[in-house]
């Protein structure tokens, strides 16, 4: 078919039509062109059926429609009406709240005038019948009452009765400034004459008569020169006690009854100022009374430094350290530790109640501060002050004097070494450790970070150095001794000797070798024990990172002696071989391609495995209850090790692990 088909349709092409040449086609074309036709006609005959439907619908949805939109219409204009009525009440309400809020607050204002003018009269009449009575308690309320009104309703309300209000105002600050001078003068009398109580009464009064800088600093004074008093006559008994003896000075108890007098000071007085003038000035009473301790408490701590002769003896020990550090030989010095320890447990005391007495005043502003964090300029003035400075003078002794003893107390137990036969160790390893362990946990109890951290440094180096230098020049000659003493034990047989002197001394040789293992295991015990309690003590995390950064160089000491430990263990092995030698030697001439016969005396005669076996097991039977468990498995490993190669090299064993 020539042409366009479209849905039903067929869109003829004139150019391809003029070009048709054949009749079929042409008639074709003709009846599909008059198909089409009479589909378009039956089509348009539809549509014309169906125009009177659709006319007489359209009329009745216009019809419906205007009705419709005259109900909307008139539902509209109705609920215009209603909203513009609404809006004329709603503006007519609002006026009327606007005139009756103009009217409550004129009430309002009227009620203020005639409340402040009934508290200013009340105030007038009973501040002077309060002073002619001495109730100056009542008065002085009477006065905070019209001040308080002045503050919440100022002076506008005189305009009522200006002279009424003039002559009113002139009686009552006359008053006022009577009561004032009065307050101020009994306050003055009762601070002279001590009577606490009369000082308490007066000092409260001072708040309500908008005085409260001045009454905290009356008042702190007031219990400063009582604290001052006390601590002179301490100081004073303290000074003549100096010039008897030593055992007759308490610096302790002198500086632990001025912290109790100051604590108990703030603690009796906190409700008092609490309540009556607030937190700030709490804290600023709190602050007044550490300005009397920087004073006292610094003159007993310098008077205690002096009397002992602290910097003189920190001379001597530092001369003594210097002429050793050149000449590590020399005799020990005159400087008893015994004499240093007493100073150290006087100065851990000294320092220790200090550290007690700075948290619980630091805690009591930070409590009166509450919820609020305290000024950080507060607690630097509260940490700057003298007696601060005092302390951190004494604990900088305290440093030097504990790393001298621990030093000297080191040296002394190593040379004094001795093997007592009822411990695998020798002395060295207990008492060293102790005296550490001791030094440590006494510079833990001072509180401060700067001792502590200072002192476990010393520990680390001590270990690290004179106790390691002492063990690593020892081992090689201990474990001489031993191989002596093991051949002297077993014999040329290689079984244990029934004579006990030669097992005793066995045993003192390998406590040589079992002292680094002991060493080794009570430092990282030690790091264990220090690590926890630390954390107890300095739960900032800051603190225990500095604490922990310095008890890792342990850990590294640990592993150095047991390096020590190793090369020993190792000296002994090598030691035993030459006595295994022999041993080994037939098993290079063994047969292991056997005849039946062969097999048979074997298992009948002895033979090179079971002389190494008995040997070998002869030794470490031997040794066994000699060393440590550590010591001994190591031992076994090396010995192994070193039996198994020779053997796997001259057999070719491919499957040993040595030889592969």
């Amino acid at each position: 078919m020539l042409g366009i088909e479209i849905g039903e349709s067929l869109v003829l092409d004139i150019s391809a039509v003029t070009k048709l040449t054949s009749l079929s086609d042409i008639s074709r074309l003709l009846q599909d062109t008059l198909a089409i036709e009479r589909g378009l006609e039956a089509e348009l005959d539809q549509l014309l059926h169906r125009r009177g439907e659709l006319e007489k619908g359209l009329l009745d949805l216009h019809a419906g429609s205007r009705e419709t939109l005259e109900v909307v219409k008139a539902e509209a204009e109705s609920l215009a009406n209603s909203v513009k009525r609404t809006s004329n009440l709603s503006e007519r309400v609002s006026r009327k709240v606007r005139e009756l809020d103009t009217a409550q607050s004129r009430i309002n204002g009227t009620l203020e005038s005639i409340d402040y003018i009934v508290n200013r009269t009340n105030a007038v009449d009973g501040v002077q019948q309060a002073l002619q009575t001495e109730d100056y308690e009542a008065a002085a309320q009477y006065v905070n009452t019209l001040l308080q009104s002045e503050d919440k309703y100022g002076k506008v309300h005189q305009d009522s009765s200006i002279k009424q209000s003039e002559q009113q105002s002139r009686i009552l600050a006359d008053a006022q400034q009577e009561l004032k001078k009065v307050v101020q003068a009994q306050l003055v009398e009762a601070v002279r004459k001590q009577e606490h109580n009369t000082v308490v009464r007066f000092v409260r009064l001072y708040a309500p008569l908008r005085m409260k800088d001045e009454g905290i600093q009356v008042f702190t004074e007031y219990v400063r020169n009582l604290i001052a008093e006390r601590a002179r006559e301490e100081y004073s008994a303290l000074v003549e006690s100096t010039g008897y003896s030593d055992n007759d000075t308490d610096f302790i108890t002198a500086l632990t009854g001025l912290f109790k007098d100051i604590a108990t000071a703030v603690e009796e007085n906190h409700d008092l100022l609490l309540t009556n003038f607030g937190a700030t000035f709490l804290v600023r009473f709190t602050l007044g009374l550490q300005a009397e301790c920087d004073v006292q408490g610094s003159r007993i701590v310098q008077r205690y430094i002096d009397h002992k002769k602290l910097q003189r003896l920190m001379k001597d020990i530092s001369g003594f350290t210097a002429s050793q550090r050149m000449e590590p030989g020399q005799p020990v010095t005159s400087i008893e530790p015994k004499q240093v320890a007493g100073h150290l447990e006087e100065m851990l005391s000294l320092a220790k109640s200090s550290e007690q007495y700075k948290q619980y005043m630091m805690g009591s502003m930070q409590d009166a501060m509450s919820p609020a964090p305290l000024d950080p300029a507060l607690e630097k003035r509260f940490h700057s002050g003298q007696f601060s400075v005092t302390i951190r003078e004494l604990i900088a002794y305290y440093i030097a004097m504990e790393e001298f003893f621990m030093e000297q107390s080191v040296d002394k137990a190593i040379s004094i070494d001795e093997w007592t036969g009822e411990t695998l160790s020798s002395s060295m390893v207990d008492d060293v450790f102790y005296i550490l362990r001791m030094c440590s946990y006494r510079a833990l109890d001072t509180a401060n970070l700067q001792a502590l951290t200072a002192v476990l440094g010393q520990l680390n180096t001590l270990l690290a150095s004179n106790l390691a230098q002492a063990l690593e020049q020892r081992w090689k000659a201990g474990c001489n001794k031993l191989l002596k003493s093991l051949g002297a034990a077993l014999g040329e047989a290689g079984l244990p000797s029934s004579v006990p002197s030669t097992t005793s001394h066995a045993a003192q040789h390998a406590a040589v070798l079992n002292n680094s293992d002991m060493a080794s295991m009570y430092v990282q015990k030690l790091r264990s024990e220090l690590e926890s309690s630390s954390s107890q003590m300095f739960p900032s995390a800051s603190q225990h990172q500095r604490i922990k950064s310095v008890l890792t160089d342990l850990s590294k000491t640990a592993s150095d002696l047991g390096h020590i430990t190793s090369k020993a263990l190792d000296h002994v092995a090598n030691g035993l071989m030459p006595q295994l030698r022999p041993i080994l030697d037939e098993v290079a001439q063994v047969q292991y391609e056997l005849s039946d016969a062969e097999y048979a005396a074997n298992e009948v005669e002895d033979t090179w495995v079971q002389s190494l076996l008995g040997r070998l097991g002869g030794y470490l039977t031997t040794l066994q209850p000699l060393l440590t468990p550590a010591n001994y498995e190591q031992l076994v490993s090396l010995l192994l090790e070193k039996v198994t190669q020779p053997v796997c090299n001259m057999q070719g064993c491919i499957a040993c692990p040595t030889h592969a």
